[in-house]
Formats: structure tokens, C-alpha cells, sequence
């Protein structure tokens, strides 16, 4: 199943703006933590999500996805999307149930 990273940058915002973000993107289905092949899950950065999916979605159509939910928040919004092809972490708080 194919994962990616999506980094959302909200130009000029405020703490309350990525709260909004954050909100919107788990409506979304979009998740603030990965989970690595053991099972382990880690809390991402702040503005981070992973979203996945079981079918084929090309790379740009999730970005722009992306950018619109963030525009609905702040217009001035800049996104970057990873496809993961393994992952990794150190020093990543880890989520506990």
C-alpha cells in the first residue's frame, strides 16, 4: 500500500491556523503518526501527516488535495508530498494508546 509524507506549510500563520490544519487533515483522513514495520508508532513533526491509500493516486493529485484544505485556512500555503519507501526515525516521541 503505498505511503506518503505530506509537509504542509501555512505562510505567515499563527499556532491556532495549524490547529485548524490539523483538525481538517484527520477529517481527511490523514494521520499525524507513522507506524514502522514493527508495529511501533511515532508522533511526526508538527505540520506533518501520512496518508495512504490501496489504490493508485498520482503523487501531484494528493498535493493538491493537500493544498486545498490548507487554502481553506490560509491561502498563502506551500505542500510538499513524499512517497515512503521505507521508514525510519530516531528521537520521534513515541504515541501511546
Amino acid at each position: 500500500m503505498p505511503i506518503y509524507i505530506i509537509r504542509v506549510e501555512l505562510h505567515g500563520s499563527e499556532r491556532k491556523d495549524y490547529e485548524k490544519l490539523h483538525t481538517s487533515m484527520e477529517l481527511e483522513g490523514y494521520l499525524t503518526y507513522i507506524t514502522l514495520d514493527s508495529g511501533e508508532k511515532y508522533k511526526l513533526p508538527d505540520a506533518e501527516y501520512v496518508f495512504s491509500t490501496e489504490k493508485y493516486i498520482d503523487i501531484q493529485k494528493i498535493a493538491e488535495s493537500t493544498k486545498k484544505i490548507a487554502d481553506a485556512i490560509n491561502d498563502n500555503s506551500g505542500i510538499l508530498v513524499t512517497k515512503v519507501e521505507k521508514l525510519g526515525q530516531k528521537g520521534l516521541q513515541a504515541v501511546t494508546d
